[in-house]
């Protein structure tokens, strides 16, 4: 639907949609509040969904000229100390036409499909550098099969005022891959362990 509207944009001038997807697996039923006879369901995973969909202005500004291979990243600013235990709270994220996915919702898809990791050396922000993705088929119905490759990224600390790396942190972030590019390099890799 997005490429649809985005054709006739282009074609009439306009500008185009973009779009991050935001995915939030929750174990656990939502609650229900009564809005007189109406209901309205709450979760966790409702609000997480939301944040993980969303694109920090600034950081659409810095990165939106760059070709860049993914469409998700994750970035903090301040010290988790300063938080008030809500790190997360704090991140600055980039999602644009991207799938970001919580880490719960990752590894419920590692409970149900096989995942193969495979590092690929690959242009990054600030340089070349080795990224684990994971990559695995998903069923979509009647014995037909989809490829699916999910990207860890590592949250990057940066300074606010310069935007220059500090260090990438221990903490994770995860995006199904939607570039091309990152199956090919795949199926390259997969096809060179099998010669061998």
């Amino acid at each position: 639907m997005v490429t649809a509207y985005n054709e006739r944009s282009l074609a009439t001038g306009l500008p185009s949609l973009d779009l991050g997807i935001g995915i939030s697996y929750q174990d656990s039923a939502p609650m229900y509040l009564m809005d007189g006879t109406r209901q309205i369901m709450i979760s966790k995973a409702i609000n997480e969904s939301d944040r993980l969909s969303s694109c920090s202005k600034g950081m659409r500004q810095l990165l939106e000229d760059r070709e860049l291979l993914f469409n998700v990243f994750s970035f903090k600013t301040v010290e988790d100390s300063a938080t008030g235990g809500e790190p997360n709270e704090f991140l600055l994220r980039y999602n644009v036409g991207g799938i970001h996915i919580n880490e719960a919702a990752f590894e419920k898809l590692k409970s149900e499909i096989s995942l193969q990791a495979y590092d690929l050396e690959v242009p990054m922000i600030w340089k070349d550098s080795t990224v684990r993705v994971y990559s695995g088929s998903v069923p979509v119905g009647q014995g037909l099969f989809h490829g699916l490759v999910v990207r860890q990224g590592r949250i990057a600390h940066v300074d606010p005022h310069t935007f220059t790396l500090k260090h990438l942190t221990d903490r994770h972030y995860y995006e199904v891959c939607v570039n091309p590019q990152i199956y090919a390099a795949i199926e390259s890799v997969q096809a060179a362990a099998a010669v061998r």
